[in-house]
C-alpha cells in the first residue's frame, strides 16, 4: 500500500470539501474518504495539496490536515490491506476527531453549550444577559476579523478586548463585568476539557461606583399621591412605591403572596430571603400598610413581572406624574468618561426605589445599623455610597441653616 510518505488530499469540486486519497500498491484500488475540513478555493495551494498559510484559520486548517495524515500513516501501516475500505477510513477519522473535538471547540461553540448547560434553572432576566454576552462574543470576533478559540485567549488577548470596548463606548462597569462573566465561562469550559489555557486568570475584573440616583422625598410624595388610569401602571405605581418607603428588594416584592405579610400585630412582611437560611423581616409603616390594604384584593398585585417591563412602565408612569428634574449623569469608560444629562422620568427604574429609601432613611437620621437590618444589607461597605449623600446633604442643611 502506498502509505510511506504522504496522503494525497485534494480539493472536490466547488464545494470546497478537502477529501483524501489512498491507492493500494500493485492494484487499481483507490479509497476516498471526507476529511471533514472545509477550505476555500482561493485559499488552497493544488501543488503541495495543503491550504495556503495566509490567514490563522488557514493555517488551523493545514495543522489539522498534518494531524490527519500522521494519524493515518500510524493506523494503515498496522493493519491488513484488504481491509480498507472508505468506511474503514471514515471510523478511524470519526475516532480521531472525537479526540479532537475538546480542543478544536470555538469559544462561542462552547459558549452555546455553557448556556445550554446553566440556563435552565435560571430567571428571564438571567438568561437575557447570558444572550447579551454571547452576543458580545459574536461582535468581539468581528472586531478581531476571525473565529476564537480558547487557545486564542493569551495575555494579548486581554488587550484586545480592552481596545474592543473602548471602540464600542461600553461603560467601566460593564467591561469589568463582562471579565467577570468571561473568566467564570473558562473555569466552565476547563472543566469540561475544552481548554487548558491558564492567561485567562490574569483578565482583571474590575468596578467603580455609578452615581446614585434617587427620588427627593417631594418627588416620592407626587408619585405616592399620583393615579393612574390604566390598572396594570397602578400596580406597578404601587409596587415601585412598596419597595421606595420599605426597602424591599425587586425580587421580594415580585415574590411576595398574601401568606408573607402580617397587617394587624407587628405589622411585618415575611418572606425567605434565598441568599440566607432565616426569614427577613420588613418593618411596616404607613405608607406601606396603605399601600398592601387598598391591594388585598387584587390579584394583579400580586403576580410577577419582568424587570425590564417594569422599568419600562414606571418610566411611563414617570412621565404622567412630571418627574421631569434634570440629572447630570458621568459614566466612567475604559480610557476616559462621558457625561450626559436625562430627564428622571426617563431614567427611573426598579432599582431606584430601594436606593430611594436607604438615602431618605439616612438623611432622616435613621442610624445605619437599623437600615442595614431592614434592607438585608450584610456589610456597610455597599452602603458607602448612600451615606456619602447623607452626608453632603447634612452639610447642606448647616449652610442653609446657619450659612
Amino acid at each position: 500500500m502506498n502509505v510511506r510518505s504522504k496522503i494525497p488530499f485534494y480539493l472536490k469540486g466547488e464545494v470546497v470539501i478537502i477529501n483524501l486519497s489512498i491507492s493500494i500498491k500493485g492494484t487499481e484500488k483507490r479509497v476516498v474518504c471526507s476529511t471533514g475540513v472545509h477550505v476555500p478555493i482561493k485559499h488552497w495551494n493544488k501543488k503541495t495539496q495543503r491550504p495556503k498559510k495566509d490567514n490563522a484559520d488557514m493555517i488551523r486548517a493545514y495543522k489539522r490536515l498534518d494531524e490527519i495524515e500522521n494519524v493515518l500513516l500510524t493506523e494503515l501501516e498496522t493493519i491488513n490491506t484488504n481491509t480498507i475500505t472508505s468506511g474503514r477510513l471514515k471510523s478511524i477519522l470519526e475516532r480521531e476527531r472525537s479526540k479532537k473535538e475538546a480542543s478544536s471547540i470555538s469559544v462561542l461553540e462552547a459558549y452555546q453549550k455553557y448556556y445550554n448547560a446553566v440556563s435552565v434553572d435560571l430567571k428571564e432576566s438571567s438568561q437575557r444577559t447570558f444572550r447579551m454576552i454571547k452576543t458580545r462574543f459574536k461582535r468581539i470576533q468581528d472586531f478581531i476579523g476571525r473565529e476564537l478559540f480558547f487557545e486564542d485567549f493569551d495575555d494579548a488577548m486581554y488587550y484586545k478586548l480592552l481596545d474592543f470596548h473602548k471602540q464600542e463606548g461600553f461603560a467601566y462597569n460593564t467591561t469589568g463585568s463582562f471579565f467577570k462573566k468571561l473568566k467564570t465561562f473558562f473555569k466552565w469550559a476547563a472543566k469540561q476539557g475544552y481548554h487548558s489555557t491558564d492567561a485567562y486568570k490574569e483578565y482583571k475584573s474590575f468596578a467603580t461606583e455609578a452615581d446614585l440616583t434617587y427620588l427627593e422625598e417631594d418627588e416620592l410624595m407626587v408619585l405616592l399621591e399620583h393615579k393612574c388610569e390604566s390598572p396594570y401602571k397602578q400596580v406597578v405605581l404601587d409596587k415601585f412605591c412598596l419597595m421606595a418607603v420599605s426597602g424591599m428588594r425587586f425580587s421580594c416584592v415580585m415574590d411576595m403572596v398574601p401568606e408573607h405579610v402580617n397587617l394587624k400585630g407587628e405589622s411585618i412582611v415575611k418572606r425567605i430571603v434565598k441568599t440566607s437560611a432565616r426569614n427577613h423581616v420588613y418593618p411596616l409603616n404607613k405608607y406601606s400598610i396603605d399601600i398592601l390594604q387598598r391591594n388585598w384584593e387584587n390579584p394583579l398585585f400580586w403576580k410577577s413581572m419582568s424587570s425590564q417591563k417594569f422599568s419600562d412602565s414606571i418610566k411611563e408612569v414617570a412621565k404622567a406624574a412630571q418627574l421631569y428634574r434634570d440629572l447630570r449623569l458621568s459614566v466612567r469608560i475604559i480610557g476616559g468618561e462621558r457625561v450626559y444629562n436625562v430627564l428622571l422620568c426617563d431614567h427611573i427604574s426598579s432599582h431606584m426605589a430601594k436606593r430611594t429609601f436607604v438615602t431618605l432613611s439616612l438623611m432622616k437620621g435613621m442610624d445605619l445599623s437599623d437600615v442595614m437590618k431592614i434592607t438585608g444589607n450584610r456589610d456597610y461597605k455597599s452602603l458607602m455610597p448612600y451615606i456619602k449623600i447623607a452626608e453632603q446633604h447634612s452639610k447642606k442643611v448647616m449652610r442653609n441653616v446657619w450659612g
